[in-house]
């Protein structure tokens, strides 16, 4: 919800619209966590989506996405269990624009879960100005990512 929030911000999106769109993301994704028969849930997101205006042209595409096993495998896994098990020494690193991975969502949780694991060889850098792709950025925006 994060990436959805801070990507059209970055956009020049309206608050209202931003708030609609996370509000309505959240919903998909939770039906997708929640729902482990597919027909279901597709039937359910199809319903959602046809509600929320979503033309019929990119619904089928976008129920696919997010029913697909990858997905339902990602929005399940939590990356702190494996953290938890490093024990070389580590450096994470962020754009400071980094829209996709936020930086002051990410970094944190990363130190915190390979210092829980005992870890003492960690190093987090948030490098000033750079994009997901490390990038020079005016905004982090993925559509800049052309520019560079």
């Amino acid at each position: 919800m994060e990436q959805l929030r801070l990507i059209e911000e970055a956009g020049g999106a309206s608050k209202e619209k931003v708030a609609k769109d996370v509000a309505n993301e959240q919903e998909l994704l939770a039906l997708v966590e929640k729902e482990k028969d597919d027909a279901v849930l597709e039937k359910e997101l199809h319903e959602k989506l046809a509600a929320a205006g979503m033309p019929d042209a990119q619904m089928g595409a976008q129920i696919k996405a997010v029913t697909s096993p990858w997905m339902r495998y990602f929005l399940a896994y939590d990356p702190a269990t494996a953290l938890r098990k490093v024990t070389c020494p580590v450096l994470a690193i962020n754009g400071e624009r980094d829209l996709q991975v936020p930086p002051a969502q990410n970094l944190p949780a990363i130190k915190k879960a390979l210092e829980q694991g005992g870890n003492q060889h960690i190093e987090i850098a948030e490098l000033p100005g750079l994009n997901h792709l490390f990038q020079t950025a005016k905004t982090g925006s993925p559509a800049e990512y052309g520019e560079n």
